[in-house]
């Protein structure tokens, strides 16, 4: 289980990460011992051990359908569902000749996304990007960027990067569903029938 946490937890966060989930871990691993430690002395330790299994098989069973979804509201939920439809900007598939190159230590990934904004529209894109930046570092971004192009200033350019090619391919698995909404409300706002234009970059040492 930690080497899961350590794992999916994004870079910028994983010290925290596996901080809280050490505390809660062995918190709980603290005060359940001294707990059915007690019951174990009152009731006797078949007793305790019963108890102990029969509540953590109902505790199991009432928490799996939790998701943090739940608790939106339904306007929430029906603003979501929309955005979701909204196409995401996907990048190329690597070239045959590079995918060898793809992996664990091919290190940093430079992602890229064009957006064609009308420029009456210049506020709420960049109100909708500082969520979008959030997003990309709960998702284990380095470094996010977004450029406006001075010579066309209805072309933006949405810059970041991440540690790996690995860490980029887990990047996708780290956004839930507001996150995805957010993402599609910034491809909405593109100009274009299609989605807006997307890239990625290896690093590479002249």
């Amino acid at each position: 289980m930690g080497a899961t946490a350590q794992m999916t937890a994004p870079a910028w966060a994983r010290a925290r990460a596996l901080g809280v989930y050490q505390l809660s871990f062995f918190g709980a691993l603290g005060i359940g011992a001294a707990l059915w430690g007690w019951v174990g002395t009152r009731l006797g330790v078949p007793a305790a051990l019963i108890l102990c299994g029969a509540i953590g098989a109902i505790t199991a069973a009432a928490v799996r359908p939790w998701r943090l979804s739940v608790f939106m509201p339904d306007s929430g939920r029906t603003w979501a569902k929309k955005l979701l439809e909204i196409p995401l900007p996907r990048p190329r598939d690597p070239a045959p000749t590079l995918t060898g190159l793809l992996h664990a230590d091919s290190g940093r990934v430079l992602e890229a996304v064009y957006y064609r904004i009308d420029p009456a529209d210049r506020d709420a894109f960049l109100t909708t990007m500082r969520q979008v930046r959030q997003v990309r570092f709960r998702a284990g971004a380095l470094v996010w960027r977004l450029y406006e192009d001075i010579a066309r200033p209805d072309r933006w350019t949405e810059l970041w990067t991440m540690e790996s090619w690995t860490d980029h391919l887990r990047e996708e698995i780290r956004l839930d569903e507001d996150d995805l909404a957010i993402l599609a409300r910034a491809a909405s706002m593109h100009q274009g029938e299609q989605a807006p234009e997307a890239s990625r970059h290896l690093h590479v040492d002249p």
